[in-house]
């Protein structure tokens, strides 16, 4: 056949060969920078939609989201007039000057040309400072669309912590210094403190601990204050440990483990010393769920050695094994309940770290585990366990027990005293 004498003599394959080598000639070139990117699909299977933005698209992920839309273009309007002194044209041009920079920050191709990419990031992160404005330094208007509503407010606050609805934090940051500058308008709090405040719980400004730390965006400032008070070393290692063979809640609880909220002030820091298993306060609310899952995707492709987060829903799935074990750290103050009921929070903890990935020999919490396994196989605590649930567990039962034990006591004194009455 003609095709086969063209193949046998080669022709074709110096122009196959030259269009191979333009697609790698072309390709962009890798960057440390990037750290925005669509969920892969094993970890998107698990709870599909808690990585897609329900209210606002910001970035180019899911761009053509039309919800808001007006409600942006007022906050854009109310960013401008803030500071009369520069005009819409300095913004657009200072955004052009890192448009470069900006798309390294995106694992996916953006496949918009120049003018459509500035001006969607102006617009998003115009509306993001805005709301953070509005949100902490004065009372939005009275008919604005996002603020009258509550339900609304807590749904964006969701949306802006998705992995897949980010922008560089940067921009967000020299943005802000633009229209609130030291000279003509200057700024009430820096950009940093207000972030804190407005996704701090209770306003708490955890700002401090950002400090020192290159903020890649929303989602990593919310990291950044999760993290416990001590980090792994980078040699950092340990006895490797197998997570699915370590005793539940229930098992450690009748081992005798008590368990109590942390009064660290980093939410990740746990310890186990004299039987005290000591674990941070989770607030478990409709949005707790794609918080997690959304912190945990974005540790396992960019912090894949330093996934603290990762490793924490894991020791969490390792104590939750069934709805008792839900009860346990629900009774004891670790768990709060805002939404739903048991049977939801156990749903949400078997999720959280379903399809999640670690390395057994670098688990953050592997002492902490080992050490209460160790605690609970050991017979003398069971016993003492055993003893305290059985016969000390109500008021009731201890009086039973004093009372058993006195007339034990009286019993032998008795015996005692008729053996020495009797005749030699």
């Amino acid at each position: 056949m003609p095709w086969l004498l063209v193949q046998r003599k080669g022709v074709g394959i110096p122009r196959l060969a030259n269009r191979i080598r333009k697609k790698i000639e072309g390709l962009p070139p890798l960057s440390s920078k990037c750290c925005i990117f669509k969920v892969p699909r094993p970890l998107r299977s698990v709870r599909p939609e808690a990585y897609n933005p329900r209210l606002v698209s910001v970035g180019p992920l899911h761009y053509g989201v039309r919800r808001l839309r007006k409600q942006k273009l007022r906050y854009v309007q109310d960013l401008l007039w803030r500071n009369n002194d520069r005009t819409l044209k300095d913004y657009l041009r200072a955004i052009k000057g890192w448009e470069g920079e900006i798309r390294e920050y995106y694992l996916q191709p953006i496949h918009m040309n120049s003018n459509e990419f500035v001006e969607m990031v102006f617009l998003d992160a115009c509306f993001v400072i805005e709301y953070f404005i509005k949100s902490r330094l004065e009372a939005p208007e009275e008919n604005d669309r996002i603020f009258d509503k509550p339900c609304l407010t807590n749904v964006l606050r969701r949306d802006l912590l998705l992995i897949e609805n980010q922008l560089p934090f940067f921009v967000l940051q020299r943005l802000y210094d633009l229209v609130f500058d030291e000279v003509s308008c200057p700024p009430e709090l820096p950009f940093v403190t207000l972030v804190s405040v407005v996704l701090g719980p209770d306003g708490e400004d955890f700002g401090p601990k950002l400090e020192g730390h290159e903020i890649l965006h929303l989602l990593d400032v919310m990291r950044t204050s999760c993290l416990p008070s001590q980090y792994k070393e980078e040699d950092y290692t340990t006895e490797s440990i197998n997570l699915s063979s370590c005793p539940c809640a229930r098992d450690l609880h009748d081992a005798g483990v008590k368990f109590v909220v942390s009064e660290s002030d980093y939410w990740l820091d746990a310890k186990f010393e004299n039987g005290v298993l000591e674990l941070p306060q989770i607030d478990v609310h409709e949005s707790t769920e794609a918080f997690l899952l959304n912190l945990s995707a974005f540790e396992q492709f960019y912090y894949r050695y330093d996934a603290y987060i990762v490793d924490f829903t894991l020791l969490l799935d390792s104590l939750i094994k069934s709805i008792k074990d839900v009860e346990i750290l629900i009774s004891s103050g670790i768990i709060i309940m805002s939404v739903g009921n048991v049977e939801d929070m156990a749903r949400i903890f078997f999720t959280i770290s379903k399809e999640a990935s670690y390395d057994p020999c670098k688990f953050y919490y592997a002492d902490l585990r080992i050490s209460l396994t160790e605690y609970a196989d050991t017979r003398w605590n069971q016993w003492k366990a055993t003893l305290k649930h059985d016969y000390f567990g109500n008021p009731w039962a201890i009086v039973s027990c004093a009372a058993a034990i006195f007339l034990l006591i009286l019993t032998v004194v008795q015996t005692y005293c008729s053996i020495l009455s009797l005749p030699p």
